[in-house]
């Protein structure tokens, strides 16, 4: 059994923190940031997908049956349990990314580039970039999402980001940037007319989205990344269901990204999991096993899934905190306890654990 009083926890947190975790972040964080949740986009697709189907009455019995999957098990188990047309699947996706889309752009505009108070995963993301050890110059954050939180989160603390994507305005799609490091050249010694110079890794957020972006687009095999819809193009996204598994190892940007994403849950020292209710087996299958060999990982979540509840009550290894009226429930070893501050919580968890930084 285990018993964790919170200056005990403290200290397990803080030392979690100092191994450079890999970020596995879902839904819960965008959520915070005002971002929809499944609940808010399935909502919003039962009154958007039939004004979508112009009145093709094989279409709209098609997404009747799905509507009712998904009001039984939730829009991922919903569309799990049916295979799902090409045309309405295409119907789908651009609602969902058009839905997404409005919100992240309100988050944008709301955003305030001077202050990192509002922003709690800029803090924690500019503490892991600052503390990383000599010769690592990378982050992984790996996420589910859509949306650009992360990618905004980069751009608060004046860190690169590379997501594959590279260029201007429109980025085409580069085999080998997500394996690639950023490199600057110093002045090292030597004289003022003769100085000597070496290259030095510059410091990195990897992004690694393997349901793809919002703006990750392709014309024909041309893939690459744009603000703007360009005509013609396809979105690059993949919805919850049972077309992922085939999209994912068919489309080469988003094979390339899984991959990678696999890989670095494999050679992880640990993972931060962070608004993630473990109900993907398309993105979690290598985490789970790191998990099951002892790897450590903490899990942040308002409310722990039944998935996430049962891998916690398994694996000593990992400690997970949710939300309770009294400030938080922490969960470990196949026990629980309650501490007075409320550490599932982002914006409490960077305070308590890291310490409170201005922004």
């Amino acid at each position: 059994m285990v018993s964790l009083e919170l200056a005990e926890g403290l200290t397990w947190l803080q030392e979690f923190i100092r191994t450079k975790p890999t970020l596995l972040v879902g839904t819960g964080l965008s959520m915070a940031m005002g971002l929809p949740g499944m609940d808010e986009l399935h909502n919003h697709l039962k009154t958007s997908v039939p004004g979508a189907c112009n009145g093709d009455s094989g279409l709209l019995a098609e997404w009747a049956g799905c509507s009712v999957l998904i009001s039984n098990h939730g829009l991922e188990g919903g569309l799990a349990r049916t295979t799902v047309s090409s045309a309405l699947l295409n119907l789908i996706v651009g609602e969902t990314a058009a839905f997404v889309e409005s919100r992240d752009v309100e988050l944008r505009r709301r955003l305030n580039p001077r202050s990192l108070l509002e922003f709690p995963f800029a803090r924690l993301l500019r503490h892991l970039v600052n503390s990383m050890p000599p010769g690592e110059r990378i982050i992984d954050v790996i996420t589910s999402n859509y949306d650009h939180v992360v990618e905004y989160a980069c751009d608060m603390i004046a860190v690169p980001c590379c997501t594959g994507f590279e260029g201007a305005c429109v980025q085409p799609f580069r085999d080998d940037a997500l394996s690639s490091s950023l490199y600057t050249r110093v002045v090292t010694s030597g004289k003022r007319r003769d100085p000597r110079h070496e290259y030095r890794k510059v410091d990195m957020v990897r992004i690694l989205k393997p349901h793809g972006s919002l703006w990750w687009q392709k014309i024909d095999d041309f893939a690459f990344q744009c603000p703007d819809r360009i005509p013609g193009a396809s979105r690059i996204l993949i919805t919850p269901g049972l077309s992922k598994y085939f999209i994912s190892l068919t489309d080469p940007v988003m094979n390339q990204v899984r991959e990678l994403a696999n890989t670095s849950l494999a050679g992880a020292r640990s993972v931060m999991v962070i608004g993630y209710g473990f109900n993907d087996d398309h993105l979690q299958t290598v985490l789970l096993k790191r998990i099951s060999s002892g790897m450590r990982c903490l899990v942040l979540a308002r409310a722990l899934t039944e998935n996430a509840a049962s891998i916690v009550s398994q694996h000593s290894g990992v400690l997970a905190i949710e939300h309770d009226d009294c400030g938080c429930r922490w969960h470990m070893g196949g026990d629980s306890g309650l501490w007075e501050y409320g550490l599932w919580d982002l914006a409490c968890f960077v305070d308590l654990v890291i310490g409170r930084e201005e922004g």
